[in-house]
């Protein structure tokens, strides 16, 4: 049995060319939801540890909204967790197979292969500042290939065109309910208007 979050490292590779393929080994590994659960905590650690490197090596701009990293740290748990229960739930509507630990992989596996797509991220920004918003474009593209190939995989879809639209209002909901949560927890979010 895997206990380790670094052993997915080489499936994170196989990712990039074969994202189905890698997912479906994730899928055939057995795992206990303790386990799971444990991997969900290290990928927000990791998260956490590139927000704060991100933020000390790359200054943000003056209207930039500062996150406390306990709030950080709930809104990553709520995001596993709506994104969990989104996976699942629209899955199943949808007349999916896909079941609630396979959901809850499937959002670990996303996060641990975005984790490491956004250290490569911050690496070539790092070193080609003027390539930002390109990269950043490739970054997105990348999870959204990530997240259709994962939720096809799981409950067994095979029209990508819908998977993303599927995909795209669940983001609209779950960051819906984040702007919220946001505002819950005290964070004042910027508003601008039109230039004066």
């Amino acid at each position: 049995m895997i206990t380790s979050l670094g052993a997915f490292l080489p499936l994170a590779g196989q990712a990039v060319t074969a994202p189905r393929m890698a997912f479906r080994n994730v899928l055939a590994t057995p795992l206990r939801r303790g386990t799971l659960v444990g991997f969900a905590l290290l990928v927000i650690l990791f998260n956490l540890i590139l927000e704060l490197s991100a933020s000390l090596l790359i200054p943000a701009p003056e209207q930039a909204v500062t996150i406390p990293t306990a709030t950080a740290f709930i809104l990553h748990m709520v995001s596993i967790l709506g994104g969990t229960a989104l996976m699942f739930g629209a899955g199943r509507a949808f007349k999916g197979r896909g079941d609630f630990d396979g959901a809850l992989k499937s959002v670990i596996w996303v996060s641990f292969v975005m984790l490491l797509a956004q250290g490569a991220f911050l690496l070539g920004i790092l070193i080609l500042p003027a390539a930002a918003l390109v990269l950043m474009l490739l970054l997105l593209m990348f999870s959204m290939i990530q997240l259709s190939a994962v939720t096809m995989e799981l409950h067994g879809f095979e029209n990508p065109v819908l998977v993303g639209l599927g995909i795209i209002g669940a983001a609209i909901v779950l960051g819906s309910f984040m702007l919220i949560l946001l505002l819950f927890l005290g964070i004042d979010l910027p508003v601008s208007g039109p230039p004066a």
